[in-house]
């Protein structure tokens, strides 16, 4: 009798299927992939299962466990979505009581091949033209009404410089870029930021003393002009 209820279970765990294939596919970072299942044996569609989906990275480290909504006729729904680039081992598995079926569901993120150029050239572009206009600034400080507004759009293009260094890491980030690229690139915008807002309080400092020393001279001038008259 045991042998017989044995070999039944071998035939009814064969006649269970999955109804993806193991294929390893390949996706964007962020894109929505589907980890449904329909299960199905002799007999039609098989509910009333409990479902799992377990994803590791190359490591083999779990990074996401959960069950599938089971809906009808014998679906079961889940989705996923992974920004990082590279493979991940995908495993499905199934039970309803004694019976248990498994698959897997291996699939690869594949980055946009240029964005590593494009990022490297926004950072080229940002530390030079930042540098460029900091010399411009500190060599260029003329209490004249010529040298303000010139002193005002040198000010201002140091903090638009700041949006395409943060384009680049939204870029890289979206892009599923190396984690390791997108906390270089948020460590130079700080440090951007916090040089901007020390050069912006210098440069006001400055205009407060230029303002000072001003009306000092124009002072002391009409005191001149009162003796001399």
């Amino acid at each position: 009798m045991k042998c017989i209820l044995l070999i039944l279970l071998i035939i009814m765990l064969a006649t269970v299927t999955i109804a993806n294939e193991g294929e390893i596919e390949t996706y964007k970072p962020r894109e929505i992939m589907d980890l449904s299942i329909h299960l199905t044996n002799t007999t039609g569609e098989v509910t009333g299962a409990v479902c799992q989906v377990e994803i590791r990275n190359e490591t083999y480290g779990v990074i996401f466990n959960t069950t599938l909504n089971e809906i009808n006729g014998g679906w079961y729904n889940g989705t996923y979505n992974q920004s990082r680039i590279g493979k991940y081992f995908c495993r499905q598995n199934c039970t309803k009581g004694n019976l248990f079926t498994a698959d897997t569901c291996d699939f690869i993120i594949e980055g946009d091949a240029q964005m590593p150029i494009a990022v490297i050239l926004t950072v080229i572009f940002v530390i030079i033209f930042y540098f460029f206009i900091m010399i411009k600034l500190f060599t260029g400080r003329d209490f004249t009404e010529h040298g303000l507004i010139t002193l005002l759009f040198l000010m201002i293009a140091f903090w638009i410089l700041l949006l395409p260094l943060n384009m680049a890491i939204q870029y890289n980030d979206d892009g599923g870029g190396p984690t390791a690229v997108t906390n270089y690139l948020n460590l130079l915008y700080k440090i951007m930021v916090y040089l901007n807002w020390f050069i912006t309080i210098y440069f006001i400092l400055w205009l407060v003393v230029q303002i000072l020393k001003k009306v000092g001279n124009t002072k002391n001038k009409l005191r001149f002009d009162e003796q001399n008259d």
